[in-house]
C-alpha cells in the first residue's frame, strides 16, 4: 500500500502587525496490490468475488481510488500594537482520512469466514443448540474455492471485507484560536481553543444486514442467496472533538522572546539549564527538532573549519554539546522518517530521573508450551516481556515549545 502527498506552503506580512501563512496539501492513496495478483474485491451489484490480473479481470478489479484529495490550510498571528504585549493567534486545515486499504488482507478467498447454520428445533433456528460435536469438528458445506479464476461466487455461508469500486475518501477538520498576553512578572497568559470534525469517518459498515424479524430472508443481498455479514468500508458519520485552555507560564527575562533563532536559542538554552538544575543534577540530555537543531547549530559558529592530518578542510561537527550553567551535555537531533518529534521542539531530559520497572510476571518469563514447526526442525518458545517506563522526579525535565517560529 502506498500513499503520495505533495505540499505547498507560503507566509507574508500583510501589515507590521499581520503574519499569514497558507499552504495546499495533495494527498492520493495508490489503490493496492498483491505480489502475484491484484487485490480480491467483493462486488455487491452481482455476488461475486473478483480477483485482479486472473480471468481478464484487470488488476484493480475495475476499482479506483480517485484523484486523490487537495487539502487547504491557513493561519494568522496578529499583534496589537506597536510594542504590543498580545498576540491573536488562529488557523485552520484539512487532512484526509488516514484509514489504508488494510483491509483487503481480511477478503474471500485468502479468507475464508465462515458460519454453520443453526440447528432447527420445532420448527424454529434454535441458538442454544450445539450445531456440531468436538469429534466432527466445524464443517464448511461449500466447496473450496479455485484460486486460479479471477471470478469466483462468494459462497452463501462466508462473509468477506470489501471496498466499493469507487472509493470515497472523507476528510478532517481542524481549527483552534489562542489568545496570548504577557503579565508581569515575567508570566504569560493564554486562552485558546481547538476544535477536531472527522467527517464520513470510514469503517465497517454490514451491507448484507437484515432488519429486525427478518432472519436470512430479509438481508439486503439474500437475491444471490448470501446469509453471512459483508463487511463493507464506508464513510459513516462526523466524531468531534472540542477542547480550551487556559495556563499561565514562565518566559525568560532574557531574551525577552519566545521565537527560537540562532541568536536566542544560547540563552534560552542558560536559562532552562540554570533554572532546572540543583548542584550536579539537572537536565543531561537535549533533544531538539530539525529546526531547534539547525539554529543551535548555526548559534555554535557560522562557519566552522577543521582541519587534519591530512590537510583536508571540513566544515561542521561531528556531534553537538552544549557548554554552559556548570555542565556539558549531548544536544541530540530527534526527527526524521518515522519521527513523532514535534516541530520546534526541544525536550531538557534527566535521564537519571527514569527507571524502567518490569512486570515482575513478564521479565523475560517463558509462557505457553513449546512449539514445533511443521516444516522445521526446531522448538519455538514464547517470551514476555513487558514493562513501564517511570519517571521520579519532573523538576529536571523541561519542554521548550516555539509559539511563534520563525520564518
Amino acid at each position: 500500500m502506498q500513499t503520495y502527498a505533495l505540499y505547498a506552503r507560503d507566509h507574508f506580512q500583510l501589515t507590521r502587525n499581520l503574519t499569514v501563512t497558507y499552504g495546499l496539501r495533495w494527498e492520493f492513496f495508490k489503490f493496492p496490490d498483491k505480489d502475484n495478483t491484484g487485490i480480491n474485491r467483493f462486488d455487491p451489484n452481482d455476488g461475486n468475488v473478483y480477483t485482479g490480473g486472473l480471468s481478464g479481470v484487470p488488476r484493480d478489479t475495475g476499482a479506483s481510488s480517485g484523484p486523490g484529495l487537495f487539502l487547504p490550510r491557513v493561519g494568522f498571528a496578529y499583534r496589537f500594537g506597536e510594542n504590543a504585549k498580545t498576540v491573536l493567534r488562529a488557523g485552520y486545515g484539512m487532512s484526509a482520512d488516514p484509514r489504508p486499504f488494510i483491509d483487503f488482507r481480511n477478503a474471500y478467498p485468502i479468507v475464508n469466514a465462515w458460519a454453520m447454520p443453526q440447528i432447527v428445533f420445532g420448527g424454529a433456528a434454535n441458538a442454544f443448540i450445539p450445531v456440531t460435536t468436538f469429534r466432527q469438528g466445524l464443517i464448511n458445506t461449500s466447496p473450496a474455492p479455485d484460486l486460479t479464476q479471477g471470478i469466483i461466487k462468494l459462497p452463501a455461508n462466508s462473509g468477506t471485507t470489501t471496498y466499493p469500486a469507487e472509493q470515497t475518501r472523507k476528510y478532517i477538520q481542524s481549527w483552534n484560536i489562542t489568545l496570548e498576553h504577557e503579565l508581569p512578572w515575567r508570566l504569560v497568559g493564554e486562552v485558546g481553543y481547538v476544535g477536531t470534525r472527522a467527517v464520513g469517518q470510514m469503517g465497517f459498515i454490514n451491507i448484507n444486514a437484515s432488519a429486525p424479524g427478518t432472519g436470512n430472508a430479509g438481508r439486503a443481498l439474500s437475491r444471490f442467496g448470501l446469509t453471512a455479514d459483508i463487511n463493507e468500508i464506508l464513510p459513516y458519520q462526523t466524531t468531534t472533538y472540542d477542547a480550551h485552555t487556559a495556563f499561565a507560564s514562565i518566559i525568560p527575562a532574557s531574551p525577552a522572546t519566545s521565537q527560537v533563532s540562532a541568536a536566542t536559542i544560547k540563552a534560552m538554552f542558560d536559562y532552562i539549564m540554570i533554572k532546572h538544575s540543583r548542584g550536579t543534577k539537572g537536565p543531561n540530555l537535549i533533544l531538539s527538532s530539525a529546526e531547534h537543531y539547525t539554529a543551535y547549530t548555526a548559534a555554535t559558529v557560522a562557519i566552522q573549519r577543521i582541519n587534519d592530518e591530512s590537510t583536508l578542510g571540513k566544515m561542521g561537527f561531528t556531534a553537538l554539546k552544549y557548554y554552559g550553567a556548570g555542565k556539558s551535555v549531548d544536544v541530540v537531533l530527534e526527527g526524521g522518517i518515522g519521527s513523532a518529534m514535534p516541530a520546534n521542539t526541544t525536550y531538557f531530559i534527566d535521564t537519571a530521573a527514569l527507571k524502567f520497572r518490569y512486570h515482575p510476571d513478564r521479565n523475560f518469563v517463558k509462557f505457553g508450551g513449546k512449539q514445533m514447526p511443521i516444516n522445521q526442525d526446531a522448538v519455538v518458545q514464547h517470551i514476555g516481556f513487558f514493562g513501564e517506563l517511570t519517571m521520579n522526579n519532573p523538576l529536571h525535565m523541561v519542554k521548550l515549545y516555539d509559539s511563534t517560529p520563525g520564518s
